[in-house]
């Protein structure tokens, strides 16, 4: 009950609001009393603790067998991070089949989706090169009547975008090769280096290389640079192609003795600058012995070579060097903890650790013969640490240590691969402290 001129005020106390009788008597409101009453009368808030924000738990080291994939098995596919999938395309199955089909793999569903091969290249081509970015996927040359200087440019389905293929211009294109590389950078595909498919004894094709502008569907060339030799280590960054080894000569076959001996592996290696459109040959002190089939892969700035056969196939290498294009330096591998050498079916970074699995290092067999084994290198510290395999580690299915496998940022796919080839693949989670 109000009480003669008794107002109610409401005033906020804390969190909560409260309402208030004050009194005033024939004198009407006094503010300086209720102003000294409010003051008096508000507590000084508890401060409320926040909760700590919810880290998702590391899943720990392990192996998981994924979904078998509607694709028939296959060796020298291409594999890609499309963002949400993997993508897989191309290959071939030796003595049986070509292939100018893929599809893409989702991990987060465990499930496959075959793409289009409506207008894709022509299938009746091997050794041919892949690569991948913004969208699109380039294929480009390799062995066959349906390789020589052609390709195709497969465009993902997007929101604004239609599942679709183009073929690549001839015009100014590469001349024909197998055994190259292809990577994008700054929305364009660069070509470089393989052997003449034009002549039977498959030389060197030498020059700087070119680079395919899927935009205009046209080619320019780069600078001119380094002859480097088959089965050369390759690698990309941001700023940098980084080319290593390789034999001097044409392709060496195991076992023939028409093609043996024709060539030398080499030590040697050179560095393209995507900027500045220079190629720069790279010193050769410390860097790891002469050798083929290494694997390469960035680090940061940085490359690290690792692995590989000797000319002949008759020797494997657990060695490596770790190069420093700011310094033009190397620095060697550690050996201590290093799995057995031999070429790697897979190298990947994680962007804290290479991960190195399946070593061909029974170079002579062209079956199955490698082991399902790897490690794990720290870059930083110059020492290997433990792969597990005891954790449903598939069985090995490489040939000749040809790397079907790659990461996404998380986890690495490794897929099909082998002679004979297997439709098999696996999901590999690194250690917590490794990725």
């Amino acid at each position: 009950m109000i009480l003669g001129n008794q107002k109610t005020f409401r005033v906020a106390l804390g969190l909560a609001s409260t309402a208030i009788l004050f009194s005033s008597c024939g004198g009407g409101n006094d503010p300086a009393s209720l102003n000294s009453f409010i003051a008096n009368s508000t507590p000084t808030p508890t401060p409320t603790s926040l909760a700590a924000p919810s880290v998702p738990a590391c899943v720990g080291e392990s192996w998981q067998t994924i979904a078998t994939s509607p694709l028939a098995a296959r060796d020298e596919a291409g594999i890609f991070w499309t963002g949400t999938d993997f993508l897989i395309y191309g290959g071939v199955y030796w003595g049986v089949s070509k292939f100018n089909d893929g599809a893409r793999y989702n991990p987060t569903t465990d499930t496959w989706t075959m793409i289009s091969s409506v207008g894709a290249p022509s299938a009746d081509r091997w050794d041919a090169s892949y690569a991948y970015g913004n969208n699109e996927l380039f294929v480009f040359g390799g062995n066959g009547a349906g390789g020589g200087n052609t390709g195709g440019l497969y465009h993902i389905k997007t929101d604004s975008q239609a599942e679709s293929w183009t073929a690549s211009s001839t015009t100014n294109a590469p001349t024909p090769r197998a055994y190259h590389v292809s990577y994008f950078h700054n929305s364009k595909f660069y070509i470089f280096g393989g052997n003449d498919t034009t002549n039977s004894l498959m030389p060197i094709v030498g020059g700087g290389g070119k680079i395919y502008d899927p935009a205009a569907n046209s080619w320019t060339s780069i600078a001119s640079g380094p002859t480097v030799g088959s089965y050369f280590a390759s690698a990309s960054n941001d700023s940098n192609l980084f080319v290593f080894g390789g034999t001097s000569s044409q392709i060496p076959w195991a076992g023939n003795t028409t093609q043996n001996g024709l060539s030398t592996v080499s030590n040697s290696g050179a560095i393209y600058d995507y900027a500045h459109d220079t190629w720069k040959i790279i010193s050769t002190v410390n860097a790891p012995t002469a050798r083929r089939s290494a694997r390469a892969i960035a680090v940061g700035s940085k490359f690290v070579v690792w692995g590989g056969w000797s000319d002949n196939e008759d020797n494997t290498f657990n060695t490596g060097g770790i190069y420093d294009p700011s310094t033009d330096t190397w620095t060697s591998m550690s050996t201590a903890g290093a799995p057995p050498g031999g070429p790697a079916t897979a190298m990947i970074y994680t962007g804290k650790r290479v991960v190195v699995w399946g070593i061909d290092n029974n170079p002579l067999s062209s079956i199955n013969q490698g082991v399902n084994i790897g490690g794990i290198f720290n870059a930083d510290t110059n020492n290997w640490e433990t792969l597990t395999t005891a954790l449903n580690a598939p069985a090995y299915h490489g040939y000749q240590g040809q790397s079907y496998s790659l990461w996404n940022g998380s986890e690495m796919l490794i897929w099909s691969g082998g002679y004979p080839a297997v439709n098999a693949g696996s999901i590999y989670t690194p250690p917590c402290g490794a990725k």
